[in-house]
């Protein structure tokens, strides 16, 4: 009675997948439990649909994947693939190492420029700062810190 209904079974057996909608940073990185991974440059700053299985991260847009890594769990580190990162790039939509260090001078003062320039150094690819670089001067902001205007000087 069942033999007109049976079918071989699947390859592959079920796998459990979540999935969640992020936007790309600056640094065109995608944040996945507290890990980030990369996409291609061009979709920095685009809203992404991610899947993630017990060992990937797939990164589609509008249903065609973009990315995919080895899921990675280690909270605050990145998973870049080089070819995410063309050398000729460099800047992301309007960010580079110019204009994080203005903006640092401009809100706190030069001493923040010199950590926004350690912290970009301190990445194999700088674009990896990106966003700590960003929240450097309202952290200084926050403590209290502002840019010192000096006084002009008049003989």
């Amino acid at each position: 009675m069942d033999q007109p209904a049976k079918h071989t079974l699947p390859e592959r057996g079920y796998e459990y997948t979540e999935r969640k909608v992020a936007r790309v940073g600056v640094d065109y990185q995608v944040e996945v439990a507290g890990h980030y991974h990369s996409v291609p440059f061009q979709h920095a700053r685009a809203q992404m649909d991610v899947r993630v299985t017990r060992t990937t991260v797939e990164v589609f847009q509008r249903g065609q994947r973009i990315a995919s890594h080895v899921l990675r769990t280690v909270k605050g580190r990145h998973t870049t693939i080089a070819a995410h990162i063309p050398a000729a790039l460099r800047e992301v939509a309007g960010w580079n190492v110019d204009t994080l260090t203005a903006r640092a001078t401009a809100a706190v003062g030069p001493r923040c420029a010199v950590l926004v320039e350690r912290l970009l150094g301190q990445r194999r690819h700088p674009q990896q700062a990106y966003r700590r670089c960003l929240d450097v001067p309202s952290l200084g902001q926050k403590c209290g810190l502002r840019a010192r205007r000096r006084p002009a000087y008049a003989p």
